[in-house]
Order: structure tokens, then C-alpha cells, then sequence
């Protein structure tokens, strides 16, 4: 239990250390967007995640821009898409009406 504890313990402690920094380091962005290591190198080696490399060795990260990947293909809810289907099957039947 207390081993539990201390993992839990340590991750708060990161993640309110990179609560005010805008550039985070590896380390900080994989807890950040709380994947494991390995799945951040894979990410950023194939290069679907933003991050910089200065003097071509260590990685860094915008805060701001990882939140905006995170967010970047938002799911829409059912109710939005059955809304623009209807409003799209009226736009073209007032186009076909021309």
C-alpha cells in the first residue's frame, strides 16, 4: 500500500511542477499527456506530435501545443451531426428546387 501511495504521491508532485511551465521536457510531457515513455518516443519519432529539438538531442514541448493536439479531432455528438444532416438535406433540396 505504501508503495501506492509514494507512485501517487510522485505524480502529483510532477504534475504540479509543470502546472506553471510552458516548455516541458520529455519526461514532463509523457505525464503530462500520460502515456508511457516508449509511446511518446514512438509519437514523436514518427512525427505526429509537435515537440522541438534545439540542439538536435534532447526533445521539448510546448505546453499549449500538446493541449492543442490533444484536442485537435474532436468526436461530435450525435445530436450535432443529425443537425447538420437535416440542415444539409434542406440546403440541397432548396439548390435542386433552382
Amino acid at each position: 500500500m505504501d508503495s501506492l501511495l509514494q507512485e501517487r504521491f510522485d505524480r502529483l508532485e510532477t504534475l504540479i511542477g509543470t502546472s506553471g511551465k510552458e516548455v516541458l521536457t520529455f519526461q514532463e510531457a509523457a505525464h503530462f499527456l500520460d502515456v508511457s515513455a516508449s509511446h511518446l518516443y514512438k509519437l514523436t519519432s514518427q512525427g505526429i506530435v509537435p515537440h522541438s529539438k534545439p540542439q538536435g538531442k534532447k526533445l521539448y514541448f510546448s505546453k499549449r501545443e500538446l493541449e492543442a493536439w490533444l484536442l485537435s479531432k474532436p468526436i461530435q455528438t450525435r445530436e450535432t451531426l443529425e443537425a447538420k444532416a437535416a440542415s444539409y438535406i434542406v440546403s440541397q433540396k432548396r439548390g435542386g428546387a433552382k
